[in-house]
């Protein structure tokens, strides 16, 4: 397993599991939001599937299904909006 390393002014903000694909590819993701503390910047990186960790792996189905339905259900909120 590869390992990142981030700036000692940044941290983890969020982490969720997708899949990706498209002609000739596929890939299962783990994107970052990443912060840098007292700023307001944000950037986003992810862990290709060599560089996840076993609890990674094993969290990673369940990441993905609840980040479909969030993505569901915000869309739904979002439409819902006054």
């Amino acid at each position: 397993m590869k390992r990142r390393i981030l700036a000692a002014d940044e941290y983890i903000v969020c982490a969720w599991a997708e899949r990706c694909a498209g002609p000739g590819f596929s890939n299962s993701i783990v994107n970052l939001v990443i912060g840098k503390r007292g700023t307001p910047d944000l950037r986003r990186d992810a862990l290709q599937p060599d560089e996840q960790s076993r609890d990674l792996i094993v969290l990673f189905p369940i990441s993905e299904s609840v980040s479909d339905m969030m993505v569901h259900f915000a869309r739904a909120a979002v439409r819902n909006r006054p």
